[in-house]
């Protein structure tokens, strides 16, 4: 009885341990180069910066564009390391929690990104400041899914345009590694505007040349989340970022709560069916891709109901006319003739999700 007692006694004193997270310090002075510092909780003794693509010139990605690359432990003591493939550094030793520093070299802009899905996926800088993503700037544990704390130091002037839970007038937290790392960001003199509808909010950061025609993406972004949330009346998430900037081609690239577009040429009413359908598009996959999901692979539902759902939406809110609208819809038809006829002729609609890329006539205009 007494070792029971003693027992039970002993689990109603346990205190709870807190969750273990990351802590990051992003200092940006300029636009050439900028120094992280980090400390950060391990389970084994390597670290990573993970690899979605590579070139010849840069054989583990954005890894190689890491430069002082310095780890101690707690006590301050070095512990030295070795780089191993893809993206990875092995410690010659473990240990828990460690500090590291080193600096990351903005020359992105150098190299071809297409194994990475371009530029716009990866970190470019202009005239207001860096856009990035997670998985080209922080260093992580190999093993270690917690969440983390990030301080941007900038100068005077200068503002942090995150996805992710603001604990600080330049910090922020994630909700966990893949987060931290799947996402994009946006550090500088950027116009931002917060956008809001329920519960929900989606941050605008617009930099660079497109500034002026602020108000234009203002325009689609608000009204096309207006009808969303009509329609769906909640989302899974509470803030979604979307960053937009002027770039060689018309491009974009979608993360888990935000998205970053690049648009070549003039911005105007004119070419809303292009630009725009592009916003109210990634926007939509907020509820269909994000709040509505499947196990199974639905990429033909998830594209082709979206670009469906953008166009009508553009029309619903009169920045689109009738006569736009048709041809619109008579593109869908075309693509998905040319995809079921000749470049995707032995796919079928549902099997076109397991190959994106070489399928998105298919998938986009079925």
């Amino acid at each position: 009885m007494k070792l029971f007692l003693t027992i039970l006694l002993a689990s109603l004193c346990v205190i709870p341990v807190a969750a273990q997270n990351q802590q990051y310090t992003f200092f940006a002075s300029g636009t050439s180069v900028v120094k992280l510092e980090a400390i950060l909780h391990l389970k084994n003794n390597i670290l990573k910066m993970p690899l979605r693509g590579s070139s010849t010139e840069l054989p583990n990605g954005t890894a190689d564009l890491i430069k002082d690359l310095s780890i101690t432990d707690s006590k301050g003591n070095k512990i030295n390391y070795e780089p191993v493939q893809k993206g990875r550094w092995k410690l010659s030793r473990h240990a828990s929690p460690l500090t590291i520093s080193y600096t990351v070299a903005l020359d992105h802009q150098k190299y071809n990104w297409d194994n990475y899905g371009g530029i716009d996926a990866v970190s470019y800088v202009n005239t207001d400041g860096i856009f990035g993503t997670g998985y080209s700037f922080f260093i992580v544990p190999d093993s270690m899914n917690a969440t983390c704390n990030i301080q941007f130091e900038m100068p005077a002037g200068w503002k942090a345009a995150t996805p992710w839970q603001q604990i600080g007038a330049a910090a922020f937290k994630t909700k966990n590694t893949d987060d931290l790392l799947n996402n994009c960001f946006f550090v500088g003199t950027h116009l931002q505007k917060t956008l809001k509808v329920g519960s929900f909010e989606v941050l605008m950061a617009v930099g660079g040349q497109l500034k002026p025609k602020a108000a234009l993406f203002e325009q689609v972004l608000s009204a096309s989340i207006q009808q969303y949330w009509k329609i769906f009346k909640r989302a899974e998430i509470k803030k979604y970022l979307v960053v937009l900037n002027e770039g060689n081609m018309t491009d974009g690239d979608a993360f888990n709560n935000s998205f970053d577009q690049l648009i070549k040429g003039e911005v105007n009413k004119d070419g809303m069916i292009s630009w725009g359908n592009i916003l109210a598009h990634e926007t939509f996959h907020l509820w269909n891709g994000i709040s509505m999901y499947s196990n199974e692979q639905l990429e033909w539902f998830k594209e082709g109901f979206t670009e469906y759902m953008s166009v009508k939406t553009l029309r619903k809110n009169g920045l689109i006319n009738d006569a736009l609208l048709l041809k619109k819809l008579e593109s869908f038809h075309s693509r998905y003739w040319l995809a079921s006829n000749i470049t995707s002729r032995d796919v079928t609609l549902k099997d076109a999700g397991d190959n994106k890329s070489s399928n998105v006539f298919l998938l986009y205009g079925g």
